[in-house]
């Protein structure tokens, strides 16, 4: 086959792949969540409602932006002497930047769907739900519990998915993802290698700021969170070793290869 060829058949598939995902994640977010009762007397849904201090879109624009910044100046630096064009005119540092910007997102995605799965599959209440939801028409069992409801706010769906918590798994995700990468891209090199710490500590603290932001504005229980963060570190580690793409079966990404074995066809 043909590289230019090939190389179209695999840009294809990947934004497929990727739409694929989106889609799915679009489906999930309309789905109804499993419904469960409640006890009147259980304090652990009576927080009060807060607006979120990291609302979602605030997470996704900084961690996406993250994400693409850091990959592309860590392969540009890794990649140094690779700066050539094929000849194509196609710069060849540019496909280490787009395996690796692929494999990012598809792990991001994938993080944000398998957590989706839970939200609908366990229906948990959120911290806030009594204060949120308001519920009227209540149907009491003989043993006090609350079955059957409904709530003032129509809208009581994003009510019942509390675990686990997206915006620790993606965030998360985001920060043990972009920690092993820099780890694994500049660990060898010995010139400011305080530079790379410091960013692995940034990184780490920016998701650890998004968990605990969850619990104190009541939109998760720690629960929730702890197993969002479980998740997203999970996906991380096995989206960056264990999703081979190279072909070779190096790995996941640029970091197992040389820096100058892209090929120039």
């Amino acid at each position: 086959m043909k590289p230019v060829i090939y190389g179209i058949i695999r840009v294809v598939s990947d934004l497929v792949i990727l739409l694929g995902l989106i889609v799915i994640n679009s489906v999930l977010q309309n789905i109804e969540p499993y419904h469960w009762g409640y006890f009147p007397q259980d304090d652990s849904i009576k927080k009060p409602y807060k607006s979120s201090t990291i609302p979602s879109y605030v997470l996704y624009v900084v961690s996406s932006l993250l994400i693409v910044i850091t990959i592309v100046i860590g392969e540009v630096s890794f990649g140094a002497k690779t700066l050539k064009t094929t000849r194509r005119k196609i710069p060849v540092i540019l496909y280490p930047i787009y395996d690796s910007l692929i494999v990012a997102f598809f792990g991001y995605f994938a993080t944000i769907s398998l957590t989706d799965v839970g939200k609908v599959a366990f229906g948990r209440l959120r911290p806030n739900f009594i204060d949120a939801c308001q519920p009227q028409n209540l149907v009491n069992t003989t043993l006090g519990f609350v079955k059957e409801f409904s709530c003032v706010n129509s809208n009581s769906r994003p009510l019942r998915k509390s675990f686990p918590s997206g915006h620790t798994s993606v965030a998360i995700y985001s920060a043990a993802f972009l920690c092993l990468y820099v780890q694994l891209r500049f660990a060898r090199y010995r010139v400011f290698p305080g530079v790379r710490i410091i960013c692995q500590m940034i990184f780490i603290a920016l998701g650890l700021v998004v968990g605990y932001s969850r619990i104190i504005d009541n939109k998760h229980h720690w629960s929730d969170v702890l197993m969002g963060g479980i998740l997203g570190f999970l996906l991380a580690f096995s989206t960056l070793f264990y999703l081979p793409f190279s072909g070779d079966g190096t790995g996941s990404l640029p970091v197992f290869r040389d820096g100058d074995d892209t090929n120039d066809g």
